[in-house]
């Protein structure tokens, strides 16, 4: 039995899946009872203060929402898939996964156990956004190698605060000269935001997209100064700039 399991995005939620393929083995048929997705509080939530009641192990684990329906078949060379919304987020979090089941018609029956323990990293998703690449000439659909074009990027907040980001875009130069890298976008209460930066393409072909880079700004005011305060994982956005 080979297991995979990747994760991916749902809007705010994040969904793992589990793969079980059974490439080889006995000519069985399997049934899957119950499969238990269970997750550890990210280090950072636990409570460290000495004069805190200690937390129990049980108290550290989160269930995950399966969004299968069991039991399940698993015939041989057949493939089924185990979806959950995974309940905490951070980085490395240490999950175990419980899997009980049967082989049919085996007489007597008997039940199994698979256990397993995999590190995920589950993000904040705090943002979407789509890209597009338009070209400045009217009624033309495509860009043009060496003509300047649109490099449209449409935002969604999924928090309903308004907000100040700075987008920053990257790319081989060998492919696209970047006119513009970056610019300052207002998200509105309503979550969306778009902005559009010059970039001309230097070969002609399917290319691959500029890289985008997004960082949020907190305004802060000192003695009549306003300075912008960058949170992101850049180093040359980590210090204050000051704009006055």
């Amino acid at each position: 039995m080979v297991i995979t399991s990747k994760t991916s995005m749902l809007t705010k939620e994040i969904i793992l899946e589990v793969e079980i393929n059974r490439a080889a083995g006995p000519n069985i048929t399997t049934i899957v009872n119950s499969a238990v997705l269970t997750a550890e509080s990210p280090p950072a939530l636990l409570v460290s203060n000495s004069d805190a009641t200690a937390t129990t192990e049980s108290e550290n684990l989160h269930v995950a929402t399966p969004l299968t329906t069991f039991p399940i078949e698993n015939r041989i060379l057949s493939v089924v898939n185990m979806v959950w919304s995974l309940p905490t987020k951070g980085s490395l979090v240490k999950h175990r996964l419980c899997v009980v089941y049967t082989v049919k018609d085996e007489s007597p029956s008997h039940e199994y156990t698979f256990d397993d323990y995999l590190e995920l990293t589950v993000p904040h998703v705090q943002f979407e956004f789509c890209t597009q690449v338009l070209s400045q000439q009217p009624g033309a659909q495509l860009c043009r190698a060496t003509s300047p074009c649109h490099f449209v990027i449409s935002l969604r907040c999924l928090r309903p605060v308004s907000s100040t980001l700075l987008v920053v875009i990257d790319s081989d130069e060998r492919i696209w000269t970047l006119v513009e890298r970056t610019k300052m976008v207002t998200v509105k209460d309503s979550g969306l935001g778009q902005l559009a930066l010059t970039i001309i393409p230097v070969v002609a072909g399917f290319l691959p997209f500029p890289e985008v880079a997004i960082y949020e700004c907190q305004l802060v005011v000192y003695e009549n100064c306003i300075t912008y305060s960058w949170n992101g994982d850049n180093p040359a956005f980590a210090e204050c700039v000051r704009i006055c």
